[in-house]
């Protein structure tokens, strides 16, 4: 049997490609299209499921175009390296671009190149080619009911965004989640907070005058049931979570004590997060007077735990056992890395 080769690829046989050596001058049927699809996985640029998702759309819609099998397909790839969605603009990209696929991969996947001939070249042309025929049965756009569809077409007409149908739920709830919590502003004693804002951010010597953006951050997190603090190394942010913590802790009412919850996405990010939070505190300089005991607070904190351990992972589910309807014990956590953590997780 004649076997061609490509360098990293499996072996593929060439009377399984014979077929690609003559595109039909009306482009590809959706059949062909699934079948080139399946040959990229064997060669190892696409996984099982990413040609799996295609062929189960095709399944739903027997008239389903070229376009959108091999959207799906590249959509299930980007998912599975952390991507939430699939920017269409990229499909204009060639295959070497787009999934950073190796030149010599793209070179020896047969007819690769060619397929991307057969396809739209302008967003515009993606964007009809993706609601061709039935599109009901396959995608909806983000606005239209939810029958199952597996696909959502969502972002705005300039940026369309193509999400698989789970994640466009996902970033929907989280979307809302925020919002909610962003928009619903904390009473805070002035007086007292000023007082203590005062005290953890004073003037430093040299300049008496500037601005203190921390001090600033701080003042507005107070108020707020959500925030971000974000920046480089170096620029302050376990500063500014610390002095924020004695803050909250300062003005804290009530017969029980403050508690709270320090979290991250992995174990390592875990601890550094618990000894960067201690040691900002220790350094933290609070008068015998002040009636602020930050060891103690230390001590209630105990040690920094990754997401899964803090919401109770089940073993062997996708549940958890803190979720909205039954939310941690806890008045302030804090989450380091959140950019690292899962659009499921979050």
């Amino acid at each position: 049997m004649n076997i061609r080769k490509t360098s990293g690829m499996t072996a593929v046989p060439a009377a399984q490609m014979d077929w690609l050596s003559d595109l039909p001058a009306q482009g590809l049927s959706p059949a062909q299209t699934l079948q080139w699809l399946n040959l990229w996985t064997g060669q190892g640029l696409l996984r099982h499921i990413d040609s799996a998702l295609a062929a189960q759309l095709l399944r739903l819609d027997a008239h389903a175009s070229p376009a959108l099998l091999v959207a799906a397909a590249v959509l299930a790839q980007m998912e599975g390296r952390g991507h939430t969605c699939l920017p269409l603009a990229e499909l204009c990209q060639p295959p070497v671009v787009l999934l950073g696929w190796p030149a010599a991969a793209v070179e020896g996947a047969q007819g690769l190149k060619a397929l991307w001939t057969h396809l739209p070249a302008k967003l515009a042309d993606w964007q009809t080619a993706l609601q061709a025929h039935s599109p009901g049965s396959c995608l909806r756009g983000a606005d239209a009911p939810d029958q199952g569809q597996p696909l959502v077409l969502g972002g705005t007409a300039d940026a369309p965004l193509l999400y698989l149908r789970r994640y466009a739920g996902y970033e929907q709830r989280v979307g809302q989640s925020l919002l909610q919590r962003a928009g619903e502003a904390l009473a805070v004693p002035e007086g007292a907070a000023r007082e203590w804002l005062d005290r953890f951010f004073a003037p430093k010597a040299e300049e008496p005058h500037p601005t203190d953006w921390q001090k600033v951050a701080c003042a507005v997190a107070l108020r707020a049931r959500l925030s971000v603090i974000t920046g480089g190394p170096g620029t302050g942010k376990t500063y500014t979570a610390a002095r924020l913590l004695a803050l909250l802790l300062a003005l804290h009412e009530g017969g029980s004590p403050l508690r709270v919850a320090l979290a991250a996405p992995t174990g390592k990010a875990a601890a550094r997060l618990k000894q960067s939070i201690d040691d900002a505190l220790t350094r933290l300089s609070v008068p015998a007077d002040a009636g602020l005991d930050l060891n103690a607070l230390i001590a209630r904190m105990g040690p920094a735990r990754t997401l899964h351990s803090l919401l109770g992972a089940r073993p062997d589910t996708r549940q958890f056992r803190h979720h909205a309807a039954h939310p941690l014990d806890v008045d302030v956590l804090i989450v380091d890395e959140a950019s690292m953590v899962h659009l499921e997780m979050m």
